[in-house]
């Protein structure tokens, strides 16, 4: 079963609004995983109160940097990139594996290192288009991103427009 790395922010997002298993329907088949400095952003959340950690620890498989990956960690400063974003660069990199980030500047650094990123437009926009869920399906599930993130998803109707 191939892996994919999850970044906080998307899986945080999905988590409030009760909807991880939309990535199911994404990336079929695939083991969802997490670095250990994910886990330790969640654990701050959930020691201040917030619940949607304990489902992403339920839904995501926990990983830990190799030797050869800390070495490289400990030799690579991206401007601008927190300790964990970075972190997900080089095990995405090193591990050749898809990264799912709703941070633009991972997002783009990922890119840049040869990384496949993807967002959570662009995922969404697959589920629609492979008909696994329909268009009302993510409608609701946006609303409730929105409203239980306290977010506004730029361009969101950019999702259901018909790709050719």
């Amino acid at each position: 079963m191939s892996e994919v790395l999850c970044d906080t922010d998307i899986l945080s997002a999905l988590a409030k609004a009760e909807s991880l298993k939309i990535l199911n329907s994404a990336f079929p088949s695939c083991q969802f995983v997490i670095s250990e400095s994910v886990v330790d952003e969640l654990k701050r959340a959930e020691e201040v109160g917030f619940e949607f950690p304990s489902r992403i620890f339920k839904f995501c498989k926990t990983t830990t940097m190799t030797e050869e990956e800390l070495q490289k960690y400990s030799q690579t400063n991206y401007q601008g990139l927190s300790k964990t974003d970075t972190k997900n660069i080089i095990i995405a990199k090193e591990r050749r594996l898809s990264l799912l980030t709703n941070d633009n500047l991972l997002y783009k650094k990922a890119g840049e290192e040869g990384v496949t990123a993807f967002d959570l437009k662009q995922i969404l926009t697959a589920v629609i288009e492979s008909e696994t869920l329909d268009t009302a399906e993510i409608k609701k599930v946006l609303n409730k991103i929105e409203r239980k993130d306290n977010t506004q998803i730029q361009n969101k109707e950019d999702i259901f427009k018909k790709q050719s």
